[in-house]
Formats: structure tokens, sequence, C-alpha cells
């Protein structure tokens, strides 16, 4: 069972929104080679990356001439 928690933990850190945030290959295969307790756990997730909830954020603001007061 240890060995599956250990592939979901390194898929999830694979699949990370921001290309920074994943593993290099070299590190996938250090994580898969080494201890479960050396993993280091994910960051909290977020529904989008930081340059697109601003932009999102920005276009779900109403222009003044849209408000309605």
């Amino acid at each position: 069972m240890k060995i599956v928690k250990k592939m979901i933990i390194v898929a999830l850190w694979c699949i990370q929104l921001k290309p920074n945030d994943r593993p290099s290959m070299s590190k996938v295969v250090e994580m898969l080679e080494g201890d479960i307790e050396s993993l280091e756990m994910l960051p909290e997730p977020t529904m989008y990356p930081d340059e697109n909830f601003k932009r999102r954020n920005n276009q779900l603001r109403p222009n003044k001439s849209e408000r309605l007061d």
C-alpha cells in the first residue's frame, strides 16, 4: 500500500498547474526510489495559477458604466 501512496504523491507533484512547481525527471526518479517518509507534501491547491487568477478576477469586476447604483 505504501508504493501506491508514494506513486500518487509523485503523480500529484507532476501535474501541478505551474510548470515551475513540477519536479524534474531526475527528481521524480529520486522521489520514487526514496522512502515515502522523505517525500515532501504538496502545497495548497489553487483553482488557477496566479497569472490567470489576477486576469480573470479583473474581468469579473463590472466597469463603472455597467454598475447599477
